[in-house]
């Protein structure tokens, strides 16, 4: 597997939006749109996680989450935003 770099290569590795949006609970344009702004709201991590370890990719954490956030921002603090579909 690719190594996740980004929120985009996260969404990747799922075989599509719609079977990662199947697991989240929430429509395909909502996971089209985390890829296309490279961005997970954080109100979705604890979920995400959970769909992660579900599906086997054990290299999908908290930790890694943080750290990509933090490179999208540049400034070290994790940009937030509300849960919708």
């Amino acid at each position: 597997m690719d190594e996740i770099t980004d929120f985009k290569s996260l969404v990747s590795r799922w075989p599509s939006d719609a079977a990662l949006a199947r697991r989240m609970g929430v429509k395909a344009n909502t996971v089209f749109g985390w890829r296309e702004r490279n961005n997970i709201p954080e109100v979705r991590w604890s979920k995400l996680l959970s769909v992660a370890r579900d599906c086997g990719f054990t290299d999908i954490s908290l930790p890694l989450l943080m750290k990509i956030s933090r490179a999208r921002t540049g400034d070290g603090v994790a940009v937030t935003e509300t849960a919708s579909n």
